[in-house]
């Protein structure tokens, strides 16, 4: 009887432990995306930030966009082509750290040119629709500029 006991005792712990972690598995997101920033975090990236929380919640938390930022993940130079090659998901890096593969994109990083993120972004979604180069310097390396797949 004793026996028994201990192996009913054992299969429900057993069974009580896979439940956990079925449970946690459940609750963790199917995509865990990494996303390599050049700038240290602060209120002017703030759009960003906000775009990756409402990707969370967009998909119920089955997509999770982790921010790395001040060059955590690779310096400014190295994270285009990170993403380009898959060591990264997904980056945000200045046009000028490449400018071999984005000499279109640099004219965007004319200083004092633009008041914030928002502004910048709006403006390069109506040059990339009208010229097809930006888009033409993105798809030579295999990369998406996300930003403009935002709205479609």
């Amino acid at each position: 009887m004793k026996r028994s006991l201990r192996v009913m005792l054992k299969s429900v712990a057993v069974g009580a432990i896979g439940l956990s972690i079925a449970g946690a598995a459940a609750a963790q997101p199917k995509f865990q995306l990494r996303w390599g920033h050049y700038l240290p975090d602060g209120p002017f990236l703030q759009l960003e930030k906000d775009f990756a929380a409402n990707i969370e919640k967009r998909t119920n938390g089955q997509v999770k966009i982790d921010i790395t930022f001040a060059e955590g993940l690779g310096k400014g130079t190295e994270l285009l082509m990170l993403t380009a090659r898959g060591g990264i998901d997904m980056t945000a890096t200045a046009p000028g750290y490449n400018p071999d593969q984005l000499r279109y994109w640099r004219a965007f990083q004319t200083p004092l040119v633009f008041n914030n993120t928002k502004q910048v972004i709006e403006v390069l979604e109506k040059v990339v629709e009208e010229f097809p180069v930006y888009r033409g310097e993105m798809d030579k390396i295999g990369v998406v500029w996300l930003w403009a797949c935002m709205r479609r």
